[in-house]
């Protein structure tokens, strides 16, 4: 938004599928922005279809997946060692 000069406004509002470039909204809820996550839910043959066209419409966020990968490592670190026994 710097970059463009729009202003930095409480009603600008972003919103993600839950689980997808999860590192995008932890960056601009840190800079104090609103961040939303839709999680799908419902019937599986109803949230499938809807994810397959998401994942066509928007490829490349797939190809950032490799970004978060130190999340995904760091997240399954923490989980096997501190594993309730």
């Amino acid at each position: 938004m710097k970059e463009l000069g729009i202003e930095k406004s409480k009603n600008v509002k972003f919103a993600q599928i839950y689980g997808m470039c999860d590192y995008l909204s932890y960056d601009i809820s840190q800079k104090g922005f609103t961040v939303y996550k839709s999680v799908p839910w419902g019937p599986v043959e109803d949230w499938v279809p809807y994810l397959a066209r998401r994942a066509s419409e928007n490829y490349s966020a797939f190809q950032t997946n490799r970004n978060e990968l130190p999340y995904y490592r760091k997240e399954l670190k923490k989980r096997l060692l501190f594993k309730s026994r």
